[in-house]
């Protein structure tokens, strides 16, 4: 299963939202796909091509 990237929403900085509050609302396999991605693009962008 993969994470929905195609949601955009646009708004002032000051009426932005909590983010803990919203990762909590979402399911655990969301935030773990959430999480494996970060941790691949830091890893391309430390390392580059290097494992």
């Amino acid at each position: 299963m993969e994470m929905d990237k195609t949601a955009v929403r646009k708004g002032k900085l000051k009426e932005q939202g909590n983010d803990f509050a919203y990762w909590q609302s979402r399911p655990y396999y969301e935030r773990i796909l959430a999480l494996e991605q970060i941790r691949e693009e830091y890893n391309r962008w430390k390392y580059g091509t290097e494992q």
